[in-house]
This record gives structure tokens, sequence and C-alpha cells, in this order.
């Protein structure tokens, strides 16, 4: 996800404080506001997933302003043994990732209505949340497996008779993932057509 410079990453939601709202950065039009959300299988990040295998590098190495947004898995260590995983494969480029605390209900489409573009991780990919997104008309770019698991976010876009978010290989997925950041009149296009 992509905030306005300066703009810091949603604070950790307090248990028991009823009513509180976490701060969603602001993303989009204008100022360097484009974004990406990513979400992990399951809600979160699992510490053998493959899931560090999102082609985070390739997307910050070709947009140089772009942050990433991962929601925190239901142990803190996931998150942990992820980030450092990015930081072993994709060195200082891992600092534009962001965790953030896993949301539910409209907090939740909240963070999504703010990303530019919902990244679907490749080998895992979304189901209701992939509903989720379509719903609140996000491009949601998938690379498609060989297994059902990594398949559901292709069915939905062929029910649709769009291709626009299936990539072909992970190249694939890089550049039709910076293209639509970058191109705020392509992707309200496309987010109109969804």
């Amino acid at each position: 996800l992509r905030a306005r410079s300066g703009a810091r990453s949603a604070p950790r939601r307090r248990r028991g404080s009823a009513g509180a709202r976490p701060r969603v950065p602001r993303v989009g039009g204008g100022a360097g506001g484009r974004g990406a959300l990513a979400r992990l299988a399951g809600g979160g990040p699992r510490p053998v997933a493959p899931a560090g295998r999102l082609p985070a590098g390739g997307i910050l190495a070709r947009d140089r302003r772009a942050v990433i947004v991962l929601l925190d898995g239901q142990e803190a260590e996931w998150s942990k043994l992820l980030c450092a995983r990015f930081g072993r494969s994709i060195g200082a480029a891992a600092e534009r990732i962001r965790f953030a605390p896993r949301r539910s209900g409209t907090d939740y489409l909240r963070l999504l209505m703010a990303a530019d573009v919902v990244l679907d991780t490749p080998h895992f990919c979304g189901g209701l949340s992939s509903y989720e997104a379509f719903a609140c008309a996000k491009a949601l770019i998938t690379l498609p497996s060989p297994f059902l698991r990594g398949r559901l976010t292709l069915g939905l876009y062929r029910q649709m008779g769009l291709d626009i978010g299936v990539a072909r290989n992970g190249d694939d997925y890089v550049r039709r993932a910076v293209e639509l950041a970058e191109t705020p009149l392509r992707r309200a296009e496309v987010e109109r057509t969804i």
C-alpha cells in the first residue's frame, strides 16, 4: 500500500477498545499515492507457506515508491519470520513491506478500498477475500498455479469474462501490478469494468 509521503502505517488496534477505528493511510491519486495490498492465504503469513515467494522484490525494484502491506498472521512469530525472509531475499527493499494488524468487517474493507492494486499470493490465492476485493471493484493480480488452491481467482476472472489481472508468469505478474499502480486512468477503467 503506497501511502502519501510522510504517512505512517496503520497503528495496532488495542484489545478492548470498542469503537476504535484503525487509521488507514490515504492512497490514490495525487502526490505519490499509489498502493498495493497483498493478502496471504488464511488471512496472514505462515512460517513455511510459499507466501515468501510473492514477487515483491520485482514490484519494489520496478516501482521505487511502492509500499506493500501484508496482513499479520494469527501468530506474531509468522510475520517476523516472513519479514526476515524478505530481508534476506530482497535486501533494503524489504523496508517497504509493512505488516498491518489483522482486520475484520468494515476495517478490512476500508483497507481494501485504500489499496490501488490487490496482490493475490501465488500458490494459495484468495477465495472469500477475492470476492471481497472484487466487491470493492479492486484490480486483483493473480498468478494461477496448477492446483485448485491457486486457481480460484482465475475462475472468478473467467466468470466475469476478464483476464486483466491474470499473469502468465512472475515477470508478467510484476508488470501488471506496476502498470496498474502507475496508471490511474487505466486502473479506474479496470475498476469500472469489475
